[in-house]
């Protein structure tokens, strides 16, 4: 919540910040506008939009993707 320095691996970059929890915030609005253009994006050209959490088994996301490459008539993903 309070300064917080962010640095690159190889310590080329680093963002300093005084509030690091006002960060979170910005960051998770971010992410839902561009989550929200690549759906919209998806449905404009007739591609499927799958999203997948690394805590949860990848079982659903490879059976997810593989219904989504499935070219048959009348399979949907």
């Amino acid at each position: 919540s309070g300064r917080t320095i962010f640095e690159s691996i190889g310590g080329t970059l680093s963002h300093e910040t005084l509030k690091a929890s006002d960060l979170k915030s910005r960051y998770l609005a971010r992410l839902a506008e561009r989550k929200a253009e690549l759906q919209r994006l998806c449905a404009l050209t007739g591609w499927h939009y799958g999203l997948h959490h690394t805590d949860a088994s990848a079982q659903a996301a490879l059976l997810w993707l593989y219904g989504a490459l499935d070219t048959r008539p009348g399979v949907t993903a």
